[in-house]
């Protein structure tokens, strides 16, 4: 046996790299269908994800894992970013399992979580990606997005590399989307809750969001004058200026060096801005910084009527000079001397046509520390001035006032008795036409037809209208009940909503037509007597020439034919006897005549 061998020896220090390969986060498409057709299978799925990052961020294991792990690791944050960018402001499905809502947010808060402990850097993540990380969490986690972009928030994990700073990538992301037109309202929003969102820390991200590279960069978007481009400098530029402070924005200047006209109109936006009464209305300490600083360049009527506001004593003064002039005159000239009371009144000695030229404000102003004029200037009121009542009661011109009388005259005539002819359309809408005299017999059948099938529809669309209305409103177009409707009479939706409006427009004829197809109890059917009398009573009639068509408008089409069918059918088996007598009875007027 040969004794010289080698041994081999292992070392066991725990150091063995781990390999726990995972999928890739699946796109949007299969995601909805596996919420719509197998949510069990997305639950157990996101399940897993849970427990890979439980198992992975707890004792170190990250720092653990080989290089096929890390790139799947990697692969997987990336492609769960940029799928839940892409999923905002989509529907993923009307309803979603709570189950599935919950493990969602969970695997949301896993995924943060560790792009917090293991950095930007570790995860190789780019502009674009960047992007999607801010759309995703800036809403609920502002001040850690704020840290993660600017390079404050170091991680716990890979602490041997460096953290930079990502406002600049932000930046040209920005600017890509904006000139390819792919910058959205969500995209706005998000830049608004990373710019204005409150934090629980000073906020030094924003001063450092407005440089004098993004500066430049809005004011050429502005410089196109229209499109796209000039739109959204002007909401990014409004968003950036407010968000920084003041001292930031005095930065800006010194660093684009605006001391004279010449310069502040290679940036108009940024001019436009400061000078603008709204936006010093929000940094009301920005004005005053800059011209404590000598650059009241950006504020030209400084000096004139911005800051000046008129007070009593300066108007009295005036006033005991030249008593003809008017309060609004003399505030005029002194807005327009900037408060001057002896130029003013120099002025006015110099040219007393100055004051024809002067428009004062429409608005005065409030006058600090005075809470009443009192009545120094009561005397101006004269008896014109005076408003009575009667002026009150009928004032001269009324808005509208000829439509209005118009529209009041019109509903007058509408609804006056005497204006209209009584309408009798509805009195008796059962009405035949009573004239068989003047029809052939195959028009009247047809016409009878025409009335029973009327009849019908009527009926079965009054019992529908009275089980629901909504059947013929509108709305109703397209259902099963209105095509049965529409198949079974040819009527077009028009004529079915029209049938319905005029019903509800008239309570008679409503009430018409429930007595009409109210149920009177069954009727008696099979063989009936005949009663001789009534034949005997039509010859008669028939014979005097007192004949009338009378047709009642409770009875039945059907009936109506049977009857005329019976009377023809007599009429046809007493043609000879009625011929006889009717020869017979004139024989006699003969004889008679011939004996006289």
């Amino acid at each position: 046996m040969n004794t010289n061998r080698y041994h081999k020896i292992i070392e066991v220090n725990g150091g063995q790299q781990l390999s726990l390969p995972i999928v890739k986060f699946p796109p949007f498409k299969l995601r909805a269908a596996m919420v719509e057709k197998d949510p069990v299978i997305w639950l157990h799925l996101l399940e897993t994800y849970i427990a890979y990052f439980e198992y992975l961020m707890s004792q170190g294991r990250v720092e653990q894992i080989d290089d096929q792990t890390h790139e799947h690791f990697c692969l997987f944050i990336r492609s769960y970013l940029r799928e839940l960018s892409d999923e905002e402001g989509k529907l993923l499905s009307l309803g979603m399992n709570q189950d599935v809502l919950s493990k969602l947010k969970l695997l949301r808060r896993w995924v943060f979580i560790t792009i917090k402990k293991c950095g930007l850097m570790y995860f190789q993540i780019s502009n674009n990606i960047l992007w999607d990380l801010v759309r995703i969490y800036v809403e609920e986690y502002p001040d850690s997005v704020r840290s993660l972009i600017d390079g404050s928030l170091g991680p716990t994990v890979n602490t041997q590399k460096a953290q930079i700073n990502r406002i600049y990538q932000v930046h040209q992301h920005i600017k890509t989307l904006v000139e390819s037109s792919k910058f959205s309202r969500v995209d706005l929003k998000s830049l608004e809750a990373l710019l204005a969102k409150k934090s629980k820390r000073s906020n030094k991200f924003t001063d450092q969001f407005l440089s004098t590279t993004w500066v430049e960069t809005l004011e050429i978007w502005f410089k196109t004058q229209s499109g796209f481009l000039y739109e959204w400098s002007k909401k990014l530029a409004i968003l950036s200026y407010l968000s920084t402070s003041d001292s930031r924005i005095v930065q800006i200047v010194t660093e684009l060096n605006l001391s004279n006209l010449s310069t502040i109109q290679l940036y108009p936006l940024f001019g436009s801005l400061i000078t603008n009464a709204a936006f010093n209305k929000y940094k009301p300490s920005l004005k005053r910084t800059l011209c404590s600083m000598g650059l009241d360049i950006f504020y030209p009527t400084l000096n004139t009527n911005v800051d000046y506001i008129s007070s009593t004593s300066d108007i009295e003064m005036v006033r005991e000079v030249f008593p003809n002039l008017s309060i609004a005159e003399i505030r005029g000239l002194l807005e327009k001397h900037n408060g001057d009371v002896e130029r003013t009144i120099n002025v006015v000695f110099e040219n007393s046509e100055v004051v024809d030229h002067v428009q004062p404000s429409q608005k005065p102003k409030s006058i600090s520390g005075v809470s009443h004029l009192g009545n120094a200037f009561k005397h101006e009121l004269t008896e014109s001035d005076i408003i009575t009542k009667e002026d009150l009661s009928e004032p001269h011109h009324v808005p509208d006032e000829l439509r209005n009388k118009t529209l009041t005259r019109a509903l007058e005539l509408l609804y006056v008795k005497n204006e209209d002819e009584r309408d009798d359309t509805y009195d008796n809408p059962e009405v035949f036409r009573a004239a068989s005299s003047s029809l052939d017999g195959n028009d009247n059948e047809e016409y009878n037809r025409e009335v029973a099938l009327y009849d019908r529809l009527e009926s079965e669309f009054w019992e529908l209208f009275k089980t629901d209305k909504k059947l013929f409103e509108q709305s109703s177009r397209g259902t099963a009940i209105r095509k049965k409707m529409k198949a079974a009479y040819s009527w077009s939706d028009e004529q079915i909503e029209g049938w319905a409006r005029m019903i509800e427009r008239s309570p008679r004829r409503a009430q018409f037509l429930e007595e009409k197809y109210l149920f009177k109890g069954n009727i008696r059917t099979g063989k009936r007597s005949f009663v001789q009398n009534i034949h005997d009573s039509n010859e008669a009639k028939e014979r005097k020439g007192d004949q009338k068509d009378k047709v009642d408008s409770k009875v039945s089409s059907s009936k109506n034919s049977n009857q005329k069918k019976r009377q023809n059918a007599r009429n046809e088996r007493n043609k000879s006897s009625k011929a006889n007598h009717n020869r017979k009875s004139g024989h006699d007027r003969k004889l008679a005549k011939a004996t006289l």
